[in-house]
């Protein structure tokens, strides 16, 4: 038995177009469960993903708030940008997390880490 994770579609719901994705990427994982709306509770899970914090109004409060009362779950937590690559909404989320990673173009590249200098960058996606 693994790690249970719960995704928690705020950006897209359970629209059709993840339901596509999620077939085509043959996600099939009774540990994985995805939802559009925060949970009161997160006792059944180890792992917590947020997309996108600003869909599901999830700021810096909330997160310390989280992190008091789930001290040993992990938080992946996705964020908006503009078109132009400006962030959306309140940097100030960045001061409570342990890496920043922007996507683009495929390239993942770390802007923040607290445990190892900025700037590694990894090709996480083909195109």
């Amino acid at each position: 038995m693994g790690m249970k994770a719960l995704f928690v579609a705020k950006e897209e719901g359970i629209s059709k177009t993840l339901q596509e994705k999620i077939k085509r990427l043959g996600i099939n994982n009774d540990n994985l469960i995805i939802t559009p709306s925060l949970p009161i509770n997160y006792n059944d899970y180890d792992v917590l993903i947020i997309d996108s914090i600003q869909s599901a109004d999830f700021d810096e409060k909330d997160l310390i708030n989280f992190k008091a009362k789930y001290p040993n779950k992990a938080i992946i937590l996705v964020g908006q940008v503009t078109k132009e690559g400006i962030y959306k909404g309140n940097k100030s989320i960045e001061h409570e997390v342990d890496i920043v990673i922007r996507v683009e173009n495929g390239i993942a590249t770390q802007e923040k880490g607290r445990f190892k200098a900025s700037g590694s960058s990894i090709k996480i996606f083909d195109y």
